[in-house]
């Protein structure tokens, strides 16, 4: 039987043109997409959203190449904090700054405190471990055995102790290069980039610096603070070598700190001693101090009693040579150590001047005496003559050196003209000279730390 039309046009499609229609129309939207419409450049980073704006973090550093680097690093991550965009700059002033980088040492220490600064943390992160060494006009093939009096240490005050340190066998001779050494060397790491010069490293003299988050103060607010310590812990993370923390004497931090920039002259201060300690004046009374003994006597009681006030304790002794029949010793014990105002000013200004000036026994046996106790000690020696050295030098610094490695120190005050004794200077951290009665007070104050 045939198919009959019912005269009416059908529009109806198979079930499976349709789907085939659907899937056209899908090709063809995503062909477009991606030949018209796709972005192929780069992802871009969200930027960060700075509900408070931008907040500039001043960065100091005792190494500035370091900071600039940690500085761009931490940028590239586009850093919040407390809804700023933190912008880290670097600053020469560590009294403006929100972070400080600079090794863990006393010399660190000195420079917040001066600065009025304080760090925000007792532990300090280390970021960064150099090795320090010489500039010279060429590689230098043996570089230990380079004098340490032979290079200049005029950078930073924590490279040249470690390099002072490294070329010497005693803080003393450290720290007396630190003072004097000048030559055709330059203490130094080698991104100090000297022109003209070469760097050769000494492998055991390595520094490390950490990052010292610092409290608000001055111009640096609570939210710079916080960013500072943000900055600190980004820097921190990033550490990947070894700490080096070389054990150096308080002495020599102090004279590396003296040398930054500029080495004494003969119209510049004379350097100061270390930091203030517990203190032994002795004071020469044989007859060569007689015509300076009362402005001696009056200096040493004004730098007892300062030192005092700055909360240590002072001590005095006196020598000349044995006076009484039957008496083999030289010096004599006036005060002992005390924190009593005075008391050494009104026993210093009643002691006569007689005898010879036996300076190397009484300041083996002074010596001797503070290397038994605790903590960091100082003798102060003013004399005036030196009449016993007809000793063998050697051995007496080989007697000396033991006390000193106690954490001893001497510093001497030369009045009048007579020579320094040779073996005493070289033991000594500090030499000033005072040729005239008014020389005295400024001179004992600064081989006191005042």
């Amino acid at each position: 039987m045939g198919r009959h039309s019912d005269g009416k046009n059908n529009y109806k499609l198979a079930a499976n043109a349709v789907t085939f229609l659907v899937g056209l129309l899908v090709l063809g939207l995503v062909a477009v997409w991606f030949f018209f419409l796709r972005n192929d450049g780069p992802v871009q980073p969200v930027e960060a959203q700075c509900v408070s704006g931008e907040l500039n973090v001043p960065v100091a550093a005792a190494n500035t190449p370091l900071a600039q680097q940690l500085i761009d690093d931490w940028s590239d991550t586009n850093p919040v904090v407390r809804d700023y965009c933190a912008q880290p700059v670097l600053v020469d002033d560590v009294a403006s700054a929100a972070v400080y980088l600079g090794p863990n040492n006393p010399v660190t220490t000195k420079q917040l405190e001066k600065a009025e600064r304080s760090s925000a943390t007792g532990d300090p992160q280390p970021v960064h471990t150099v090795t320090a060494g010489l500039w010279g006009k060429s590689t230098i093939s043996e570089p230990s055995s380079i004098p340490a009096t032979d290079v200049s240490y005029e950078n930073d005050p924590s490279v040249n102790a470690i390099v002072a340190s490294t070329l010497t066998d005693t803080a003393q001779d450290a720290a007396k290069a630190l003072r004097t050494g000048k030559g055709e060397y330059v203490a130094g790491i080698e991104s100090d980039n000297i022109e003209g010069s070469t760097f050769t490293e000494l492998p055991e003299a390595r520094l490390t610096y950490a990052a010292f988050p610092l409290n608000a103060g001055g111009s640096i607010n609570e939210d710079q603070a916080r960013a500072g310590a943000a900055f600190a812990k980004f820097a921190a993370e990033g550490f990947e070598g070894e700490v080096a923390q070389p054990e150096i004497k308080d002495a020599v931090w102090t004279a590396a700190s003296e040398q930054r920039g500029n080495r004494p002259t003969e119209s510049s201060p004379a350097p100061q001693a270390t930091a203030k300690a517990d203190t032994l004046f002795l004071l020469d009374t044989s007859t060569s101090m007689e015509p300076y003994s009362q402005a001696a006597a009056q200096s040493i009681g004004k730098a007892a009693n300062d030192l005092i006030d700055s909360g240590n304790q002072v001590a005095l002794w006196n020598y000349s040579s044995p006076l009484t029949p039957g008496v083999t010793k030289g010096w004599r014990s006036n005060v002992q150590f005390t924190e009593e105002k005075d008391a050494v000013a009104n026993r210093v200004a009643v002691l006569q001047n007689d005898g010879q000036s036996h300076t190397r026994e009484a300041v083996e046996a002074a010596a001797d005496l503070v290397a038994e106790y605790d903590g960091d000690y100082r003798i102060v020696l003013i004399s005036g003559g030196y009449d016993d050295t007809a000793g063998d030098d050697a051995a007496f610094k080989a007697r000396m050196q033991p006390l000193l490695d106690k954490d001893v120190e001497v510093s001497v005050v030369a009045v009048g003209n007579q020579p320094v004794d040779p073996a005493l200077e070289e033991i000594a951290t500090l030499v000033v000279k005072a040729p005239a009665s008014g020389d005295i007070e400024k001179s004992v104050l600064q081989a006191a730390g005042l």
